[in-house]
């Protein structure tokens, strides 16, 4: 349960840092045009980095986070209810169970 809500609040930050670099693109008064331009360039650049974060994780995780959705007491063995901690693990660490 700890995990899903870490994963949640991982997500909750990459969607207010998308915000956060979507505003800091815009409003630059004042300043030379090609610094303006620069300023906006490498905001818009983060913000597409953190997307792309945001959406990767949110396909690693979903499969994980609909395993953990189900019942506790639906009488699966220890494999099958760490089944989607074990393949995050696998990707991170890039082993899966053919290469034993």
């Amino acid at each position: 349960m700890l995990l899903r809500e870490e994963m949640r609040r991982v997500r909750k930050f990459l969607e207010w840092k998308i915000n956060w670099w979507g505003l800091r693109a815009a409003g630059w008064v004042g300043l030379d045009v090609s610094v303006a331009e620069g300023i906006q360039a490498y905001a818009h650049r983060q913000k597409s980095i953190l997307q792309d974060i945001l959406a990767s994780f949110t396909q690693l995780w979903s499969a994980p986070l609909a395993m953990c959705t189900g019942s506790e007491d639906a009488g699966e063995g220890e494999e099958t209810k760490n089944w989607g901690f074990n393949m995050v693990v696998d990707q991170v660490t890039g082993h899966s169970d053919d290469d034993d």
